[in-house]
């Protein structure tokens, strides 16, 4: 596990320290406003350029560097009397302390004698923060950026600057960067739902042309939403970051859009993606982990907790998160149950391929221990929310070819349907076993084989062949599938003819 502590810096005091830990995939951390939500978000950005492998390690835990920077008093917690940040990393059993702190006299010194020998930060003391601190992208909130100048914002290239870089990429001599801006291009198509597009540069490399089917139009004459979101995920393909960390990506989007803009931006990263929101629905429909940033009333201490530490999360939690109104938005007024949370990004990219996703709000059972007839209450409650269908997809865990479901899951199979789920049980072990070699050389690399139909991934053999893929990468490798990947298969059957024709009913 690795994890941050952080201690005086902006919100979080020596006494009221916050702790995150650091995973690949989507998080997010929900919490009201003025909470520090962003700063756990910023200190990656504000401390860049002193927690990174410039900074030197003094002797066994203690690291003190030094930090020559005018805005450092809006760093530093203003109340505690302490003029130093301090940032705790720990991975696995190690752990180092960084001291930060302000001097007129040099950017980077070591505690003590200056002249001592040290070394340099490595990924095995500081795990998946070294990432987050070298190679992550910051994304603050703005809608409307200006096209005129040359800027950035954050780490948002901006105006000239964007253009400039977007010229390189797309016009350029390497034929992989212009590979991957028309691939980006087409993906924008699928996003804005455009029969037509291409985006090329004006002659003054001042703006971005986009042509559609509606006509052609400077980038800074369309809609603010659409401009954002070509310029964050230009961004994100041409900074090829390990994390992207995003404040509130919900900001001035359609419900809808919301989810398609996460899982855009978040398959640009190569490790994972950090989100701060005010909206529940979103992060329980795209994030493989949620923590609330939360005030104790008596204490006045601030905390980060998993999201659902104070109460049991279930489906119609999930529901009752959101209003009505982002209910029918979201979703078009169908439900899809699939087994986990890893499931509902795997099964959106796979409706993607059918372009059906946007009629469906995805929620998960919460896992294999809900296959089970104890579990009828639940699902009925979903009944009431009046959707126009209802679909559930589980795992069968078929060992073999002609083996038949076992009894409990039968039986859940039998009550699903008995109550109006049109409901399959994969024709292959898991969900997992549809995914390709193809995908998985392109997301993971050739060292994982692919699964045959009836292995499983959390076999023993997968586990000391070191051949075990996280399932937090599954959604990945179905983006980068094909429709007829999936041709012939059950699941593909049970889409076509069961879930497909409820949405013209």
């Amino acid at each position: 596990m690795t994890a941050i502590e952080i201690k005086n810096y902006r919100s979080f005091s020596i006494s009221n320290p916050v702790k995150m830990e650091i995973e690949e995939g989507i998080t997010f951390i929900l919490g009201p406003n003025n909470i520090g939500k962003s700063n756990l978000l910023k200190v990656f950005y504000e401390l860049r350029k002193i927690v990174n492998t410039n900074t030197i390690r003094k002797d066994g835990n203690t690291n003190a560097v030094a930090i020559t920077h005018s805005r450092f008093e809006q760093l530093v917690h203003q109340k505690s009397g302490v003029n130093y940040i301090n940032l705790t990393i720990s991975n696995g059993d190690k752990q180092n302390e960084l001291k930060i702190w302000s001097t007129n006299q040099t950017s980077f010194r070591i505690s003590g004698d200056s002249n001592s020998e040290g070394h340099l930060i490595n990924k095995e003391e500081f795990g998946l923060v070294k990432n987050l601190f070298e190679k992550s992208m910051y994304v603050g909130c703005f809608r409307t950026p200006t096209f005129h100048s040359t800027a950035s914002y954050f780490d948002i290239k901006i105006g000239t600057q964007f253009i400039t870089e977007w010229n390189n990429w797309a016009n350029g001599t390497i034929i992989s960067k212009r590979t991957k801006i028309r691939d980006l291009i087409s993906e924008l198509k699928e996003i804005f739902d455009f029969n037509e597009l291409e985006i090329s540069v004006t002659t003054d490399n001042k703006n971005l042309i986009i042509t559609t089917e509606n006509g052609s139009f400077l980038l800074n004459e369309l809609g603010g939403g659409i401009g954002h979101i070509i310029l964050v995920l230009g961004n994100a393909l041409i900074s090829e970051p390990d994390f992207i960390l995003i404040d509130e990506p919900e900001n001035g989007l359609h419900p809808k859009m919301q989810q398609i803009f996460i899982t855009a931006l978040a398959a640009k990263a190569k490790l994972g993606l950090i989100a701060t929101s005010h909206s529940i629905g979103l992060a329980r429909s795209t994030a493989d982990k949620i923590y609330s940033l939360v005030r104790n009333n008596s204490t006045n201490k601030i905390k980060l907790l998993p999201f659902g530490t104070d109460y049991s999360p279930s489906l119609t939690s999930s529901i009752s998160e959101m209003s009505y109104s982002q209910f029918v938005e979201l979703g078009g007024n169908h439900i899809l149950i699939v087994e986990g949370r890893t499931d509902i990004k795997s099964f959106r990219e796979i409706l993607r391929k059918y372009n059906v996703e946007h009629h469906f709000i995805i929620l998960d059972l919460g896992g294999s221990n809900m296959i089970n007839l104890d579990s009828k209450e639940e699902i009925q409650e979903i009944m009431r929310l009046n959707a126009k269908s209802y679909s559930l997809i589980f795992d069968s865990e078929r060992e073999a070819e002609d083996q038949e479901l076992k009894q409990s899951f039968a039986q859940f199979k039998a009550m699903c349907e008995e109550i109006g789920f049109n409901v399959f049980a994969t024709d292959w072990h898991s969900t997992d076993n549809y995914i390709t070699q193809d995908a998985i050389n392109l997301i993971l690399g050739e060292h994982y084989p692919v699964l045959g139909h009836y292995e499983s991934l959390e076999s023993e053999e997968r586990s000391n062949s070191n051949t075990k893929w996280p399932k937090n990468q599954n959604w990945k490798m179905f983006r980068a599938m094909t429709k007829n990947d999936l041709s012939g298969t059950g699941l593909d059957d049970f889409i076509k003819n069961k879930m497909i024709p409820n949405i013209d009913v």
